[in-house]
């Protein structure tokens, strides 16, 4: 009762006006103390009169601005990722167009090699070449020599 005979000795003080204006100063502005209280801003209703609507609507403005950055920065990051694809996909290109002239080359040095291995093997017509020598044979057995 003390706090209603309080407010109602201030309401007949400064008057119906006076009240509007307080009233309005206290919601644009904030009412002091308590917008001072930790998280009170994060409470819906309450918040916005606690901490009045000038922080609140400067709050949401830095929100907006922050998610505007973080945005762009995520952009610039994938880009520069991009970029570096791009370039090793040319580099790896480049190796694979070079891999394979190497296969290439290897390929055709091994089928002359065979070409070549074939042609001796067709002329090897000596039956002595073919037969186990004493040398060999020690060889097989561990012995050194023959």
């Amino acid at each position: 009762m003390v706090i209603l005979d309080f407010l109602a000795g201030v309401a007949r003080t400064i008057g119906l006006a006076g009240c509007i204006a307080l009233g309005l100063l206290g919601y644009y502005e904030g009412v002091p103390w308590i917008g001072d209280i930790p998280f009170i801003g994060s409470i819906p209703l309450v918040g916005e009169i606690a901490t009045g609507r000038v922080r609140t609507a400067s709050a949401d403005a830095v929100k907006q601005a922050s998610a505007g950055l973080v945005s762009g920065a995520r952009l610039a990051a994938t880009e520069a990722r991009l970029a570096k694809a791009e370039r090793d996909a040319a580099s790896n290109a480049a190796l694979l167009t070079a891999a394979q002239g190497k296969a290439f080359a290897a390929a055709s040095d091994l089928k002359s090699k065979q070409d070549d291995l074939d042609v001796l093997s067709a002329s090897d017509t000596d039956p002595a070449l073919s037969r186990w020598k004493p040398v060999d044979l020690g060889r097989l057995s561990g012995k050194p020599g023959g």
